[in-house]
């Protein structure tokens, strides 16, 4: 809930100039098999080529024997998250681009907006 929200809600008071949000578009991706080595519970993936900021790992969090992935997507908060079946193809392809999926074949997805 952007903090606008949340504080009009709880009656305070503030400044409208002073707070702004955005929205974020989750794909939660499960593979069939293990990625490349990897210790980190997530990492931001700061480049602009990438439709992605943020990459966390789920099976490093909870010991899995496959790679089972959160990928984080961000809109500003007028702007339309548009098509998602597109969106999941261009996280898919890159997070090939980035190294993080070599050979895994996508088993699961779930969208969350």
């Amino acid at each position: 809930m952007p903090l606008p929200t949340l504080l009009s809600l709880c009656n305070v008071p503030y400044d409208d100039d002073v707070y702004t949000w955005n929205k974020v578009l989750v794909f939660n991706l499960g593979f069939d098999s293990k990625g490349p080595e990897q210790t980190n519970c997530w990492m931001y993936i700061p480049e602009s080529q990438y439709v992605f900021y943020r990459v966390g790992f789920y099976d490093n969090i909870i010991g899995q024997d496959r790679m089972s992935l959160y990928v984080e997507i961000g809109f500003g908060k007028n702007e339309p998250v548009g098509d998602v079946d597109a969106l999941l193809e261009r996280t898919l392809s890159d997070l090939r681009k980035a190294g993080i999926v070599t050979d895994q074949h996508l088993v699961a997805e779930n969208l969350i907006q």
